[in-house]
């Protein structure tokens, strides 16, 4: 992360936008996953997964992730997506410097949730 936000300093100095793109998905899955006994009865993990958990720090704007699919996508939307994602993707690469992070972070429990763990037990046994 210290290299991206030396490069954004760098390129803020030249005059040029950037945008820095912090991904803390696995972070937080992994929190999750470490605290999966925290919560008994809410644990479905495939329905709490953390996918596109992602901060910003920019002078211009984000980066759109529209283009993000999967083959069998791009196949279903062929004809629109070969006409606009290059254009967006060299537009983007031409007045844009992106520079993305993903955040990997040892993940250590907390034993603050565990005066609320029959509350919140309660609470996801209603749902």
């Amino acid at each position: 992360m210290s290299k991206a936000l030396e490069k954004a300093t760098y390129f803020m100095a030249k005059g040029q936008r950037f945008c820095i793109e912090l991904d803390i998905s696995e972070a937080i899955e992994s929190w999750y996953i470490e605290n999966q006994g925290a919560y008994p009865g809410c644990d479905d993990f495939h329905s709490a997964k953390s996918k596109h958990s992602r901060i910003y720090i920019t002078n211009y704007t984000t980066f759109n992730h529209c283009f993000d699919c999967s083959p069998k996508w791009w196949l279903f939307f062929s004809p629109c997506w070969m006409m606009s994602a290059p254009c967006y993707f060299s537009f983007r690469r031409l007045t844009c410097k992106d520079l993305r992070v993903n955040m990997k972070a040892d993940v250590t429990s907390q034993s603050f949730y565990s005066q609320y763990r029959d509350s919140v037990h309660y609470f996801c046994s209603m749902c």
